[in-house]
């Protein structure tokens, strides 16, 4: 069989296309080329340099205290605590998000709030939320919370602060500013 000259040129010629597509040429960054009997998995759309600069990170949400001023800080040595009781166990106190409030068990004074029924013998509750002044009730019991914050520290979350000592507790929103002092001798609004 006498194979034509043209004919052999042109099966060199494609043999060296296919060779040519097939092969990287000592180039690196050149893909593979897959096998025509295997199947191919989808792949995504790769993601350019332009697409990563469009798109744009999260950022982190700020906290409270970051995005609001704050008139009365607390102290820089100031615990982050969500409750404590005083070291006499008598006075406890929750810092929430929305206020701060904190209940005695025994006190000498009589609250002039009329669900104190004009006597001592109830627990006594005061509060103050970020704005507004400091409002006191009886009607709450007492429970001991969180763990015992010593005479002379301090105890804070993002928005409030409280600081025990040996004559009582004070507490204060530090956005506004407006609080509370409170004793078994006494309980009274306070400003900062």
């Amino acid at each position: 069989m006498v194979v034509d000259p043209g004919r052999r040129r042109l099966v060199l010629v494609v043999a060296l296309v296919v060779w040519f597509f097939s092969s990287n040429h000592g180039r690196e960054d050149a893909a593979p080329v897959a096998d025509p009997t295997q199947a191919v998995a989808p792949q995504e759309p790769a993601t350019t340099q332009t697409q990563a600069e469009e798109t744009p990170s999260p950022t982190p949400s700020p906290s409270p205290t970051a995005s609001q001023h704050l008139t009365a800080p607390a102290p820089d040595d100031a615990i982050e605590m969500a409750a404590f009781t005083t070291p006499s166990g008598n006075i406890s106190c929750v810092l929430g998000d929305d206020s701060v409030s904190c209940t005695i068990n025994e006190h000498d004074f009589v609250p002039t709030d009329s669900s104190c029924n004009d006597s001592n013998v109830q627990a006594f509750t005061v509060s103050v939320g970020t704005d507004g002044e400091a409002e006191g009730s009886c009607g709450i019991s007492f429970s001991a919370a969180g763990a015992s914050l010593n005479y002379g520290a301090s105890a804070k979350n993002d928005t409030f602060a409280c600081t025990s000592t040996e004559s009582g507790i004070e507490c204060w929103s530090q956005v506004s500013g407006n609080g509370f002092r409170m004793s078994r001798s006494e309980a009274e609004t306070t400003s900062r």
